[in-house]
């Protein structure tokens, strides 16, 4: 059985946005299908994206906070495995 790859394509690490919402775009692959990408803003509750291309890429609209923001975010396939988390630190 093999884990879902993913990864975070935009925010970029460490950026300073001077808007207050951002689109995270993220890509996912695996061997049996991934079925689903899941978010996290600043350690609040995990959040499902949306997808129009069976999760191939995948995003999601953040309300940023003041100062530091930090996103997790993992993918899970079919067959019930899933991606390490991604963890990604940026401004407002």
């Amino acid at each position: 059985m093999t884990r879902p790859v993913c990864s975070i394509t935009y925010p970029l690490p460490n950026r300073l946005f001077t808007n207050n919402v951002v689109t995270m775009l993220r890509k996912a692959r695996d061997n049996a299908g991934v079925t689903a990408a899941y978010y996290q803003l600043n350690g609040g509750g995990w959040n499902i994206a949306t997808t129009t291309n069976y999760w191939t890429n995948w995003t999601a609209s953040l309300d940023l906070s003041s100062g530091t923001n930090i996103i997790q975010a993992y993918a899970g396939d079919q067959m019930g495995n899933i991606s390490l988390t991604n963890t990604l630190k940026f401004f407002h």
